[in-house]
């Protein structure tokens, strides 16, 4: 009864591209925790679809955690082998919620094209705030800049603050 409820509340539920919001779904965690998606609002809630078997979904998820922001997010982890991913990521701490029920149906609901696992960030009402795929770089960046209002770094602005120092090496680096 639980599973059909589950399944129903996510044919109802209003798809992420159209709300631009996190959809209010019924979740089990991999620990058999039934949970509502609203429950994981009241701060940032990062959501990443995630294949534990290919080795730079996994590095880039790790790359993320390791570089967490200061402030608290809710992590959210939506895969379809949750055993592999545990044991692939050591130190998945408490309040990272591990979901695989109907991962066909959340990748369907929240869009995730077939080619790529995607990445969401909603702020603290549900609204989403950013979007990526697995693949692109700076995600943790990103989530500090949203969440610690942290500066954002990229090339054109490391190339930026080089070219504003006039004389020196940094000159003639950018002279070669």
């Amino acid at each position: 009864v639980l599973q059909r409820r589950s399944r129903g509340a996510l044919e109802d539920a209003v798809p992420v591209g159209q709300s631009q919001a996190l959809p209010a779904v019924s979740l089990r965690d991999d620990g058999g925790r039934l949970l509502d998606s609203k429950q994981l609002l009241g701060g940032f809630l990062f959501v990443q679809f995630i294949n534990p078997h290919v080795k730079a979904q996994v590095e880039s998820l790790t790359e993320v955690l390791t570089n967490r922001p200061k402030r608290p997010v809710t992590w959210l982890l939506i895969t379809n082998d949750a055993h592999a991913l545990r044991s692939r990521i050591e130190g998945l701490q408490e309040g990272v919620v591990v979901v695989e029920d109907n991962y066909r149906e959340l990748r369907e609901l929240f869009g995730v094209p077939g080619c790529c696992e995607t990445r969401y960030l909603f702020d603290e009402s549900g609204k989403l705030v950013n979007r990526a795929h697995y693949f692109q770089d700076g995600m943790a960046n990103r989530l500090r800049s949203f969440v610690d209002g942290e500066r954002r770094y990229s090339p054109a602005l490391l190339l930026d603050s080089i070219r504003s120092v006039r004389g020196g090496r940094f000159e003639r680096a950018l002279d070669r």
